[in-house]
């Protein structure tokens, strides 16, 4: 499980074993692994391809994990940051992320707790800036704490 970054401070249980039981059910590399077991109805391959029962598919180019893993969704975070940037420019501040996020259509596709969080952290970057918003994700969401 080291891959999703889990932080020490999860201790409940009940999340762990739900987690631990979805990813149980996702098999990894051939069909039929060498002890003969039946393939897995979901697969992920080593080539970047998967199948989820009858449809599979591949990932185009070089995909990064955005959302699994605290790390990754800070980087992910940092990264979107940074392009709204470069695709502003001159135009940029720090209310642009917020208010991109405000006009998208994308919320219709979050889970409402990670929207919430999600314009926790983009309010306080246009309140406070970008060092007291990415110091709060490393004291934070990097260690665990709930918000």
């Amino acid at each position: 499980l080291d891959v999703l970054d889990l932080n020490d401070s999860v201790n409940d249980i009940f999340f762990n074993q739900r987690v631990t039981g979805i990813l149980g059910n996702i098999g990894f590399g051939l069909p039929e692994n060498a002890d003969g077991d039946l393939p897995a109805a979901t697969r992920i391959y080593p080539d970047g391809s998967y199948q989820i029962g009858v449809i599979s598919g591949t990932v185009a180019g070089e995909h990064e994990a955005g959302f699994i893993g605290v790390k990754a969704r800070e980087k992910n975070r940092r990264d979107r940051i940074a392009a709204c940037k470069i695709y502003l420019g001159q135009d940029y501040t720090d209310s642009a992320p917020l208010d991109y996020l405000n006009r998208s259509k994308e919320t219709s596709f979050m889970h409402p707790e990670t929207q919430r969080q999600l314009c926790v952290v983009l309010t306080l970057l246009r309140e406070q800036g970008q060092a007291e918003a990415f110091r709060f994700l490393r004291e934070t969401v990097l260690t665990g704490k709930s918000f």
